[in-house]
């Protein structure tokens, strides 16, 4: 190969990925992933400079020189290379060890909303990667996510993206060929969710083409009222409803607008689990503001009894008794950004209520007969009310509810060592012996999964919320401390 011929293929080379990477971004886009939607003009700035260093010096002749030699720079050894690698890294935030410090450990103060952005870019890198090598989109990822070095909140983000991307969906992408991946896109497509609600529909072509396929898809769902929701469990499961009148409902308020949150008493334990209800459509209650009026608490109950509504609850016998399943399965789940583990509390079951039998959990059917009283009716009305009016986004006692929480979870996201020892009582060194042990015995195990167990037996009447965040703290610490 001459100079000039290999001078020509690299170029073609860098133009293709660079091309694909912004291909990579679109897809992403396409999924209506909130994250990405929301923040699509910066990410698309971002993309446009992407890998530009490789066309300057040192990086254009090493990199050139490196993977189109000629035969005289075949017999050539030197480290121009490695200082053209060591140079891109330093000068590409999409590269995680850009974030490193000389002695390969993750800064400290990394700028979190920063990082997410170029997170993105790191993952539309290795999908271009994989479109052009016609690899698995999470190919490379699965295998070196334990050596690479970022934030819990970076693999998080990483793990629940790749995730919702079918198998053959960065290679089908390249090739055009998206028919063959409606089923992929409709299944896949709830699990996006859980990285927030879907936001407003992309106008974009690609997009709308997938709105129309999921709209035929829903037609062959059956989805659900809570009356038949309780039914279900009055004809299948008449002990679950019996057990529901044990425990007592309360009404938060609305965390966004026809989204109701609940807390409901544990049977088992001191302490609360978390219940969300969501009105799949909105527009009566508009039309009745746009009318002149304010709604009502019978305009409320009336489309309690309606409509065909999304349920969730914390609790893990919602999954464990496969309601969490049957709700996906028939299209009454309703999915948020915080719940940990969506995947899991989703699957079929293969020993548990395999015949799906019962409505839901005792905390939902508690629910269900709470939300139709009249004080709590009135409240809904008040909140959707004043939040139609453009008095308030969410009902105050939610908001101030949530913003404490929010801050709570901030300030456990800057804790040390001593701030976990204060507040669970495990010292530091107990937490290595037990991870030390439990690693012995399993080599295997996840170290999340230990520190779970610990914070959990340590804290047992704390929300799974803060636990999580003092868990996914402790690993960070873990991880800084190598």
């Amino acid at each position: 190969m001459t100079k000039k011929q290999a001078e020509k293929k690299y170029k073609e080379y860098l133009e293709g990925h660079i091309g694909n990477v912004s291909k990579a971004l679109e897809l992403l886009y396409s999924l209506e992933i909130p994250y990405v939607v929301k923040n699509i003009d910066k990410l698309r700035s971002i993309v446009k400079e992407h890998d530009k260093s490789k066309y300057d010096e040192p990086e254009w002749s090493a990199y050139l020189h490196h993977f189109y030699p000629t035969k005289k720079e075949e017999e050539m050894m030197g480290e121009e290379f490695d200082v053209a690698v060591k140079h891109h890294i330093k000068n590409n935030k999409h590269h995680w060890d850009f974030w490193c410090d000389e002695k390969g450990k993750l800064q400290k103060n990394i700028d979190r909303e920063d990082y997410k952005l170029y997170c993105i870019e790191r993952i539309c890198d290795w999908l271009s990667m994989a479109g052009q090598n016609d690899e698995s989109p999470d190919g490379y990822y699965n295998a070196n996510k334990d050596f690479i070095k970022q934030p819990k909140y970076a693999r998080k983000m990483c793990d629940e993206i790749f995730a919702i991307i079918p198998k053959d969906y960065a290679k089908d992408m390249w090739k055009g060929n998206r028919g063959k991946l409606d089923e992929d896109i409709y299944l896949n497509r709830k699990v996006v969710d859980k990285l927030g609600k879907r936001v407003k529909k992309s106008k974009t072509s690609n997009t709308i083409e997938i709105d129309t396929q999921m709209t035929n898809h829903d037609k062959q769902l059956k989805e659900m009222k809570l009356s038949q929701i309780k039914n279900d469990s009055k004809r299948q499961d008449p002990e679950r409803i019996s057990r529901s009148k044990n425990v007592k409902s309360t009404y938060l308020g609305m965390s966004k607008f026809g989204i109701l949150n609940f807390k409901t008493t544990s049977e088992s334990r001191n302490g609360y689990h978390y219940q969300t209800i969501e009105f799949k459509d909105l527009r009566p209650f508009e039309d009745i503001i746009k009318s002149g009026k304010d709604i009502t608490p019978q305009d409320v109950k009336k489309q309690l009894q309606d409509q065909d509504m999304n349920i969730w609850c914390t609790d893990e016998s919602f999954s464990y008794w496969a309601w969490g399943h049957k709700a996906y399965k028939h299209d009454f789940l309703y999915i948020d950004e915080r719940i940990p583990d969506l995947k899991k509390r989703i699957q079929a079951p293969t020993v548990n209520n395999v015949d799906l039998n019962g409505g839901s959990c005792k905390h939902i059917l508690s629910v269900i007969d709470y939300v139709t009283k009249p004080f709590v009716l009135l409240a809904i009305a008040d909140d959707i009310n004043e939040y139609l009016k453009g008095n308030e986004e969410v009902s105050p006692k939610y908001k101030k509810q949530d913003v404490a929480v929010q801050n709570q979870y901030d300030q456990v996201a800057e804790w040390d060592w001593s701030d976990i020892e204060d507040y669970t009582g495990l010292s530091k060194a107990q937490i290595l012996r037990d991870l030390s042990k439990t690693i012995q015995v399993v080599p295997s195990i996840d170290k999340g999964d230990v520190l779970t167990d610990l914070v959990g037996e340590a804290l047992p009447q704390e929300s799974q919320g803060l636990k999580r965040e003092i868990v996914n703290r402790a690993e960070e610490l873990l991880a800084q401390d190598k």
